[in-house]
């Protein structure tokens, strides 16, 4: 086998294209020291328990893997049975607080509408028509009779609009019915309804009462996933109202409709003050200022030593490994007991050195700065092995060379 010859992913043996994690494949694979992940689960079994379905976030400065455990959850809470919720991932930000479409509840609402998405929803509508105690009954009329939120003209409407669109046996066009439940503007005459959705209460009780829906048809909710939520930091003008819906979504009458949040800084300070003052939103979440900690999990020691350090390298290095191949390539170079198929192409001492490096500053001890170090150093060593058509390992000397 000529070195020169072979391509980068093929030198590292790797079962992918490129030396990284992506985010939503790599989803069951939680990277980060098990104490954390044991507080964010313990977190989400207590939600379960005590609210019916998760209210609670994630916090953690760039690179530390916000977006990966969201993704992570969303895993667990797909193939584990004992979560009894859907996950739905929506991207808050951008939030732009000069523009009268984005800088309101609506804004949010549409997002949430538009993340659990119409396949989803028409599941949802599916199942309940199914439900032996509802095939006998008008659909609609059903539907509004299990509504648990808003007033009586909401809760007619909504049933209306799922009812007479999101049966899977009829192939109407469903775009104004969709136009209703994100709240945007349409005729009301046309869609058989007596009300549109208008303020924050009429968006919130549209939401909570389709997680009812889902609920009752399938024994489970809807929990939204928020990613990039720190961008509520950004609210000035419409507080109230986006506080306001956070309190209903987060009061205890709503057991079916969960939220995740991830937001982005350090410290309980960096939660966007929007969610905290009043305090009416923490109270539902059963935390105070002083303990709110408890839930909203702040992942900044995700690596927090040397130990956790060197256990995630060894990690990254195993899962994106081709073990098969590695073991071949060991062989084929004649590498012997040099090093092992589980860290090609470093060697033992070659990891430590690195690793060692690595955790001098708090900010290269993040898991995407882990990574790009791993990933980087191995080109290092591929790019010297082409020159010299010879197979280079990264031993102590070679990482303190390039280092």
């Amino acid at each position: 086998m000529e070195i020169k010859n072979i391509e980068f992913s093929e030198y590292c043996c790797l079962n992918r294209p490129l030396m990284r994690i992506d985010e939503e494949s790599d989803a069951q694979w939680f990277f980060g020291n098990k104490e954390v992940e044991q507080r964010v689960l313990e977190r989400v079994a207590s939600d379960f328990n005590t609210r019916g379905t998760p209210k609670c976030g994630i916090l953690g400065r760039w690179g530390i893997g916000k977006t990966h455990t969201l993704n992570h959850l969303k895993w667990l809470f797909e193939t584990n049975p004992k979560y009894r919720t859907q996950p739905v991932k929506m991207l808050l930000a951008p939030w732009d607080d000069n523009n009268t479409r984005g800088n309101n509840w609506g804004y949010i609402h549409r997002k949430m509408i538009d993340a659990i998405g119409e396949h989803a929803l028409r599941e949802v509508v599916v199942a309940f028509d199914k439900m032996p105690q509802v095939r006998t009954q008008n659909l609609a009329k059903a539907m509004e009779a299990v509504f648990k939120f808003g007033d009586a003209n909401i809760k007619y409407s909504l049933s209306v609009i799922l009812a007479e669109n999101f049966l899977r046996e009829q192939q109407k066009s469903t775009a104004a019915a969709w136009l209703w439940l994100r709240g945007d503007k349409v005729s009301i005459a046309d869609l058989g309804v007596n009300r549109v959705v208008e303020s924050v209460q009429d968006m919130v009780d549209v939401i909570r009462n389709i997680g009812v829906l889902a609920k009752t048809s399938r024994g489970s909710g809807f929990t939204f996933f928020i990613d990039e939520a720190h961008a509520l930091g950004d609210v000035k003008k419409k507080r109230s109202e986006i506080h306001y819906g956070f309190k209903e979504l987060a009061d205890p009458t709503n057991s079916d409709i969960g939220y995740i949040l991830a937001i982005f800084g350090g410290g309980m300070n960096a939660v966007p003050a929007v969610l905290t003052d009043p305090k009416d939103i923490l109270d539902r979440m059963g935390v105070t200022q002083q303990t709110m900690h408890e839930a909203i999990i702040e992942l900044k020691d995700v690596t927090a030593d040397e130990s956790d350090v060197m256990e995630f390298a060894r990690n990254v290095l195993e899962n994106l490994k081709d073990i098969d191949r590695a073991k071949s390539m060991i062989g084929k170079m004649d590498l012997g007991s040099k090093t092992t198929p589980d860290l090609l192409p470093f060697t033992e001492d070659g990891l430590k050195e690195v690793v060692d490096r690595l955790k001098q500053k708090e900010e290269t001890k993040t898991p995407r700065l882990i990574i790009d170090n791993l990933a980087t150093t191995s080109n290092k060593a591929y790019q010297e092995s082409k020159l010299r058509n010879k197979y280079v390992l990264v031993d102590a000397a070679f990482a303190r060379k390039v280092a």
